[in-house]
């Protein structure tokens, strides 16, 4: 969508519905969309839950409902006692194209954060941006960084490495209720003052985010090492090649 064609339709004068996240300026369309609070809820409980005591946010923040998507996971992680720490981008390097400077960065940026720590991103593709920037930062996914989008797309998800966990909502519910809408308009009723918001139904687990909070770097190497190879004949001598530990320490 842009901004150009929303004026267009805008210009028609016939009914018309947004039912997509984006917020267009100057063009206000009676919008469908998620709750993004109550999914920023849901998404700090199960981060939460595993133990974590150190949180991040990616996404593009310059975006209004981006802002207030990650306000309100910020706000659910004080009501526990916990901050957020947001992604800042720094200035673009000169020479480098637009996505490589943004994927330098967050390379540096992953680097600095207090691990272990569990991430929120904007959507499915912030979140592959950030398991991409991990593996060739040489952070391990899910052990020191793990990551949960705010969406689902299952073929994206699962072609991840590791398989990204995200949240789904309910696509019949936003296309039920859009269509309602639609009628409603159609039939010369006002249009609600508020956007219909679509609650989302569940976080989706996969191994970005199934582990327990490690603060021992070592250990978590030693995790990883177990996850990576848990298919193979791997035995304890195999674990302690990877990892500063006697064989006492490690059991």
């Amino acid at each position: 969508a842009t901004q150009s064609m929303a004026r267009h339709i805008a210009a028609t004068g016939l009914p018309c519905v947004n039912i997509s996240a984006i917020d267009l300026e100057g063009v206000s369309f009676p919008r469908v969309m998620p709750d993004f609070r109550t999914l920023a809820r849901m998404a700090a409980e199960h981060l939460l839950d595993r133990g974590f005591q150190n949180f991040a946010y990616y996404g593009p923040r310059q975006r209004s409902l981006v802002r207030y998507h990650y306000e309100g996971f910020a706000a659910a992680l004080r009501t526990a006692g916990r901050v957020c720490i947001p992604y800042r981008p720094r200035p673009r390097a000169p020479g480098l194209s637009p996505w490589l400077a943004r994927h330098e960065d967050l390379m540096r940026w992953v680097k600095t954060l207090p691990k272990p720590v569990a991430m929120l991103t904007w959507f499915v593709e912030c979140g592959r941006d950030v398991i991409e920037a991990c593996r060739q930062a040489g952070v391990l996914v899910p052990e020191e960084v793990a990551v949960l989008a705010s969406d689902d797309d299952p073929l994206l998800c699962e072609a991840c490495l590791p398989p990204l966990s995200g949240i789904t909502s309910s696509s019949e519910q936003s296309g039920y209720q859009a269509a309602a809408l639609l009628d409603r308009l159609m039939r010369g009723k006002r249009p609600p003052k508020r956007p219909i918001l679509i609650e989302p139904t569940s976080v989706i687990p996969r191994h970005s985010t199934d582990v327990l909070a490690i603060d021992n770097a070592d250990l978590a190497q030693a995790i990883a090492f177990i996850r990576m190879h848990a298919g193979e004949s791997i035995r304890v001598t195999d674990v302690l090649g990877r990892v500063p530990f006697s064989r006492r320490q490690l059991e």
